[in-house]
């Protein structure tokens, strides 16, 4: 675990390396090409599609890697920093200790995904501020506050939805709990069950990779957050068959 928690600090390193490197790389490889795009465009050409398509791909040959770099950079950077903060915070010596960490019960599940939610907001703020800020708009791009109120109001609507998935995926889970419990391979529930969480673990995964790479800063920890919410509510359901089967093992004999 020792050699695992080395790996992750060369990781930060490196990836902030890359990150201060690109800070001083130049956004564009002709910034005066790039100034004389920007003052031939008018505002009548704006709600022109072909315009669009016509600047942006210019811009695009203009640009270099210096955002992409900032971007998995800071990224790579914030989810191995997370990954070491969590592996700091419970302390497993061992791979095989990992087995000892537990869930949180189901009242902090429910309280702490709230909030962790309700954080995309600041995040998706922090997203496009940053980002302008950056020069990754053109002048006469819309305000970033029409993004951020969609994803204020996405963001409340959705969190119904979160709940109702925890209050069913939850129903009848036992917890606190083992968070990295094996299932019998006898019993088809448990079998359909762990079906169901792998494609919801995947498609995480997928959000973090993503999250990663675009360099969304706080939704990393966000994701992260969220994987481990998917793994103790699958642990609750399995403590909850584990120890039904038990219960009707002793009761048949």
């Amino acid at each position: 675990m020792n050699l695992f928690k080395l790996f992750l600090i060369v990781i930060i390193l490196a990836a902030t390396a890359l990150f201060l490197y690109a800070l001083k790389m130049p956004s564009y490889t002709n910034l005066a090409a790039k100034k004389a795009l920007d003052d031939k465009t008018q505002l009548y050409q704006i709600r022109d599609q072909n315009f669009h398509e016509n600047y942006y791909r210019k811009i695009n040959e203009l640009k270099t890697c210096r955002n992409t770099y900032m971007d998995w950079g800071s990224g790579i950077a914030i989810a191995s920093s997370t990954l070491l903060a969590i592996l700091l915070y419970k302390k497993p010596k061992t791979f095989e200790s990992l087995k000892l960490i537990k869930t949180p019960s189901k009242r902090w599940i429910f309280a702490l995904s709230n909030v962790f939610w309700l954080l995309t907001i600041p995040g998706t703020m922090w997203y496009y501020t940053f980002r302008a800020e950056r020069g990754d708009y053109p002048w006469f791009a819309d305000s970033i506050a029409i993004p951020i109120f969609y994803q204020i109001i996405a963001t409340s609507i959705s969190l119904i939805f979160v709940n109702l998935f925890i209050w069913a995926t939850s129903y009848n889970g036992i917890f606190p709990s083992a968070l990295l419990l094996l299932i019998s391979l006898k019993d088809k529930k448990m079998i359909a069950w762990d079906v169901f969480w792998a494609f919801w673990l995947l498609v995480s995964l997928w959000l973090l990779a993503n999250s990663i790479i675009d360099g969304d800063h706080i939704a990393i920890p966000i994701n992260l957050f969220f994987t481990y919410i998917l793994l103790s509510l699958r642990a609750g359901k399995i403590n909850y068959y584990k120890i039904n089967i038990n219960y009707a093992n002793r009761t048949n004999k």
